[in-house]
């Protein structure tokens, strides 16, 4: 037998098929997988007083009722990848985004469920049916006043601690999303800078010039040194270790490389090696000790001996 979700209210349906989703399995999978859901169609999940949107492929409307059906949140347009809670709600309605015209539902409402099923020939029924307890999962023998009648103050209250509990729940994966997003920046800058430097170094490389020490101003650097030092220079915001430098080096005709910078004429190649370890913990998992490694290297031909 179909049943139909009804507004005591207005005595107008909200929806004229409703799926019941009371079990654990049922709540799990939701309206997971599906496309869509028809205006007219609404799934009612039953002990639950949140929701969430993940792996969603439509947005919802959603109302929250509490145990004797009275509506006590309405969330509309909940986009996927959203979370929506409510206070004192034991059953969620989910509809499709925008099958919940304005003011068909208000808090304070109350919802109830009742066949839509009626034998043949029946006269039709000019008021809604009175209340079937297919709430059966959420509803108590004692009665319950309407969330109108418990005051504004009590609204209120229940309000601002499902805000507190919203921003408790969303502030933290919003601020691991911002830093993943400073993270990925941070990485291409300083691959960027790695490319501009090694860049930068070889070219002073292949003058075969020199620079002074900076620990001892006049005395010159080995060629080797020098290229290092005009790495850093061109990468002032990094750090980078005398370690993470290779220099090779292919001789004028030759065919393979061998180490050092190389003399006049030679082809000379600058390597460098940097670790950048990612701040945000979530990306951890997906690299090796939670960090990437950089390379970065050119090569040019060693200016010839001065005429």
């Amino acid at each position: 037998m179909n049943v139909a979700l009804i507004n005591e209210r207005t005595k107008a349906p909200i929806a004229t098929q409703v799926e019941i989703a009371a079990t654990r399995t049922t709540r799990r999978r939701g309206l997971l997988g599906r496309d869509g859901l028809d205006a007219t169609t609404a799934m009612l999940l039953a002990p639950c007083g949140s929701v969430h949107t993940i792996g969603m492929r439509f947005a919802l409307d959603v109302v929250f009722v509490d145990r004797q059906g009275y509506a006590v949140k309405i969330v509309r347009n909940l986009r996927p990848w959203r979370i929506a809670i409510a206070s004192g709600a034991s059953a969620v309605i989910e509809m499709a985004a925008g099958s919940l015209r304005w003011g068909q539902v208000l808090a304070g409402d109350r919802l109830y469920l009742a066949p839509t099923a009626r034998p043949e020939g029946a006269a039709e029924i000019a008021e809604a049916p009175a209340p079937v307890k297919v709430f059966s999962t959420i509803a108590t023998s004692s009665p319950v006043q309407p969330l109108a009648a418990r005051g504004m103050m009590g609204r209120l209250r229940d309000t601002a601690g499902t805000s507190v509990l919203e921003a408790a729940l969303i502030t933290p994966l919003l601020l691991l999303l911002t830093l993943s997003i400073v993270d990925f920046g941070a990485l291409f800058y300083v691959y960027l800078a790695l490319e501009n430097g090694v860049s930068q170094a070889t070219r002073y490389g292949v003058t075969g010039n020199a620079m002074d020490d900076p620990a001892h101003p006049g005395t010159p650097l080995s060629h080797d040194e020098s290229i290092k030092l005009a790495m850093r220079q061109a990468t002032p915001t990094l750090t980078i270790p005398d370690a993470a430098f290779s220099f090779s080096n292919m001789a004028p005709g030759g065919t393979t490389w061998s180490g050092g910078s190389g003399g006049p004429n030679a082809l000379a190649k600058v390597s460098v090696t940097y670790t950048w370890r990612f701040i945000n913990p979530m990306l951890w998992p997906f690299f090796p000790g939670g960090q990437i490694t950089l390379n970065v290297e050119s090569a040019m031909k060693n200016e010839g001996p001065a005429s």
